[in-house]
């Protein structure tokens, strides 16, 4: 008798999981494309949104426990971070 592989045994999540962390990642993407969009335009809530996609982004990664990503959206976060001190302080 073959076994049958399902969603729950290739991820080792459930489904539900999966599709919540695809709308985090895609909810993340969206906010940094618009941060980047309204900064290059010149309007300052667009450093906002990059901020909020920069930390969605690194939740996501550590969820997935992706180095790179992890790495990626930490350093983005500081920068950010620094950005936002050093224009408002």
């Amino acid at each position: 008798m073959k076994r049958k592989i399902s969603v729950d045994m290739y991820y080792g999540y459930d489904y539900n999981f999966i599709m919540n962390l695809d709308n985090l990642k895609w909810t993340a993407t969206t906010l940094l494309i618009v941060g980047f969009g309204l900064v290059t335009a010149g309007y300052f809530p667009g450093v906002i949104f990059q901020f909020s996609g920069g930390m969605l982004w690194l939740i996501a990664a550590i969820i997935m426990k992706d180095k790179p990503l992890i790495t990626t959206n930490a350093i983005m976060t500081i920068a950010g971070v620094i950005g936002l001190i050093y224009r408002f302080f």
